[in-house]
């Protein structure tokens, strides 16, 4: 299966670095006020068990520090990709 990412220079690049910042974002915050909040979906109760899961596994440590870090990489993976003139390279 190939992963499809778009053309270097693509304006593409700066949504999914937007996106990667906002969902590690959330994660870190969902790490952090786990337990205060009851979920309204089944999807929101998936994601409950899992950052339960998580923080039980992992620690709260561990768990914000990788949601940082899938952040930190994801969004300077896509900004160097969107670099139109190659001045980062």
């Amino acid at each position: 299966m190939t992963i499809l990412i778009p053309r270097r220079g693509s304006p593409v690049h700066y949504v999914f670095a937007v996106a990667y910042t906002v969902i590690g974002g959330v994660a870190i915050l969902g790490a952090l006020t786990h337990g205060a909040f009851e979920p309204a979906s089944k999807r929101g109760a998936d994601v409950r068990r899992t950052m339960e899961w998580l923080l039980e596994r992992f620690g709260p440590e561990a768990v914000i520090v990788a949601c940082a870090f899938f952040a930190v990489a994801g969004a300077a993976f896509h900004l160097c990709l969107a670099d139109p003139d190659n001045s980062a390279t």
